[in-house]
């Protein structure tokens, strides 16, 4: 487990995206899930490029497709496009308190349309998102384990809290079929975990747990509690050039 200093969460704020910042390629505001996805600006079309799918947390929740890349990796990816070769994919969830895994299905078929139109290496797909987003990212991992190369999951949770805000009950179960099949799907791909130690909206709890259970399954886990940072641990986290460098080893 590494405790990286809270200096790192200023590191973005304030940062002018630079005029090399990927560009939206596809935008998309279908009945079911809205999406869209940016590439490297100047790319070469005829390049095959790794993917990112990412998922976004509650706030950016709608219909409009451009609000998902407002937080996260959308803005690491502007300030720092050098650090991110990708095809980016961001799905919008439009209920902001549904769970991803109620989106599983037309997110990879959006993934997969993003992948054929801009010329996206099926092979190399990796795997991130934060708060909801998180927690979606073990969903999709459960779901479908063998789309995915590596998974960065930020401020996530295991299963879904009970009871209503802000009188949410959090729990950590490792024995929950949830947790078990997650270690039964991360396999020797490569997991990241980064979390707030003063989160106080979802329980760091809930990161040192799924580390604990995946680490005693031998799977290839590190987990990152940032010192200091409340709930919006993706600021550090996407700051990270370990993170973009993860996703670019991943399927080589």
């Amino acid at each position: 487990m590494l405790i990286l200093n809270a200096a790192l969460a200023s590191v973005m704020v304030g940062a002018q995206p630079s005029p090399s910042a990927p560009k939206v390629a596809i935008e998309v505001v279908p009945e079911d899930i809205a999406w869209s996805a940016t590439v490297p600006a100047n790319r070469d079309p005829d390049e095959k490029l790794p993917v990112i799918l990412f998922l976004h947390g509650w706030g950016e929740c709608g219909c409009d497709a451009g609000k998902a890349r407002s937080v996260g990796i959308g803005p690491a990816a502007a300030e720092h496009p050098e650090r991110w070769p990708f095809i980016i994919v961001y799905p919008q969830k439009p209920d902001f308190d549904a769970q991803w895994d109620d989106y599983v299905d037309q997110t990879l078929a959006a993934l997969d349309e993003a992948i054929v139109k801009l010329n996206g290496d099926p092979e190399r797909v990796s795997l991130t998102g934060l708060s909801q987003g998180g927690h979606g990212c073990w969903a999709f991992l459960r779901a479908a384990p063998e789309r995915f190369n590596a998974v960065v999951a930020v401020c996530a949770y295991a299963d879904a809290p009970t009871g209503e805000r802000p009188d949410r009950a959090w729990r950590f179960d490792p024995e929950s079929d949830f947790v078990r099949d997650i270690v039964k799907a991360a396999g020797d791909k490569p997991i990241r975990i980064y979390h707030g130690t003063d989160d106080d909206v979802v329980p760091p709890e809930q990161a040192e747990g799924m580390y604990k259970v995946l680490k005693e399954a031998g799977a290839d886990v590190e987990l990152h509690m940032l010192d200091g940072v409340n709930h919006g641990a993706w600021v550090p986290a996407y700051a990270d050039p370990a993170v973009p460098g993860l996703f670019l080893k991943a399927g080589e």
